[in-house]
C-alpha cells in the first residue's frame, strides 16, 4: 500500500463475519425470490434524512447512532444484494462483447462488473456510501459500528451501532476501492467462506490501481489495449475466467489486459458466497444465491461463485 491516506477511512474498525451474519437475520426483506430492484436509495429513507442533513454543520461531520433507524439495514441488505445480481448481468455483457470482437471495451464493462461487485461486498459487510440529495456531501455509513460497551442493548436490539460520518473528500472510484481494501484488511471470515483470504493481493492493493486498466482505455489515447478498431477477428469470451480466479491468475498484475474480469469475477464470487452463507439459515437468501448460480451457469465460464474451484 502506497502513502495514500484517508481518516474517514480508517474509522472502519475489525468486523466478524460470524457476528453479522446472526445480525442480518433479524433484516430479511420481505420480498420472495427474485427481489426486485430497490424503488428508493438506501439515502432516500424518510427515517434517516434529518440525520443526515445535521450531519457536515453546527451538528458535527461524525455520529454514532444507537437507536434503530427504521427501514435503514434492510434497505442495505436488499440493495447489497441486488448489486451482486448487476455485477453478474454486466460481466456476462463484458463477455458478449469479447465475444463479439470488441475486446478493449469488453475490459471497461469488466471494470464496471467489478465496481458494482464491489460495493455489494461492502454492502453485506456493513459499509455504504453515498452523496447527499444536495450533492455537496459524501457520507460514510458503517451499520455495524460497535456500540458503547457502558449501554447493554435489550434483547430486542442489534447489538451495533449505526457510524455516520461526512466525508471529508469527494468519494470517486479510488476512495471506494480503498474502502474495499480497508474492509478486507480489518474483516475475520472462516476460510471456508472466502478461501486463500490471508492471500488475498486486493488487501494492498494501491486503490487507484483497481482501475488503472479502464481509466486508459477511457482517458489515454495510447490506451487502446487491442487491435480491434479495425477488425473484430479475433474473439475473447473469457471462457477461461472461473481457473484464473480461483488460482489468483492476474489479481497481482492490474496493468494486464485480463484484470477487470478477473477482478469482476472474483469480487462477485465472495458476494456470492456471502449470500450463500447467509441462506443456510435463510431461504429467501439461498433463493437469492440460485438465483446468481443460474445466471451465471449459461456464461462461458459456468459459475458465479469461482471460489467453489478452490
Amino acid at each position: 500500500m502506497s502513502n495514500y491516506r484517508d481518516r474517514d477511512i480508517e474509522k472502519i474498525q475489525l468486523r466478524q463475519w460470524t457476528e453479522i451474519r446472526r445480525e442480518w437475520r433479524n433484516y430479511v426483506p420481505d420480498h420472495e425470490s427474485p427481489w426486485p430492484v430497490p424503488e428508493n436509495e438506501v439515502s432516500e429513507l424518510p427515517t434517516f434524512k434529518l440525520i443526515l442533513d445535521n450531519l457536515g454543520g453546527p451538528e458535527g461531520r461524525d455520529s454514532t447512532i444507537e437507536e434503530e433507524i427504521v427501514g435503514l439495514r434492510t434497505s442495505a441488505l436488499q440493495e447489497s444484494v441486488i448489486l451482486i445480481h448487476k455485477a453478474g448481468n454486466v460481466l456476462r455483457a463484458a463477455a458478449e462483447e469479447g465475444g463479439h470482437g470488441y475486446r478493449t471495451w469488453s475490459r471497461s464493462t469488466a471494470y464496471h462488473a467489478a465496481f458494482f461487485a464491489m460495493r455489494g461486498v461492502l454492502g453485506l459487510m456493513g459499509v455504504t456510501v453515498f452523496r447527499s440529495r444536495t450533492r455537496n456531501k459524501d457520507f460514510q455509513v458503517d451499520i455495524w459500528a460497535p456500540k458503547d460497551k457502558k449501554n447493554k442493548p435489550l434483547p430486542t436490539e442489534s447489538r451495533f451501532a449505526v457510524r455516520i460520518i461526512c466525508c471529508r473528500r469527494n468519494v470517486q472510484h479510488k476512495e471506494m476501492w480503498h474502502r474495499f481494501s480497508r474492509v478486507l484488511r480489518v474483516t475475520e471470515i472462516d476460510d471456508t467462506i472466502w478461501p486463500l483470504f490471508e492471500r488475498n493481493p486486493l488487501k494492498a492493493m494501491y486503490p487507484g490501481d483497481f482501475s488503472r486498466v479502464r481509466h486508459q482505455i477511457h482517458y489515454r489515447s495510447a490506451g487502446w489495449r487491442f487491435n480491434d478498431l479495425d477488425s473484430l477477428a479475433v474473439k475473447d469470451d473469457f471462457s477461461t475466467l472461473a481457473d484464473h480466479v480461483a488460482k489468483l491468475t492476474h489479481l497481482n498484475t492490474p496493468e494486464v489486459d485480463d484484470f477487470p474480469a478477473s477482478l469482476a469475477l472474483y469480487t462477485m464470487s465472495m458476494g456470492v458466497a456471502l449470500i450463500a452463507d447467509l441462506g443456510k439459515d435463510i431461504p429467501k437468501l439461498k433463493a437469492e444465491a440460485e438465483r446468481a448460480m443460474q445466471w451465471m451457469s449459461d456464461s462461458p465460464w459456468k459459475t458465479a461463485n469461482a471460489l467453489t474451484l478452490i
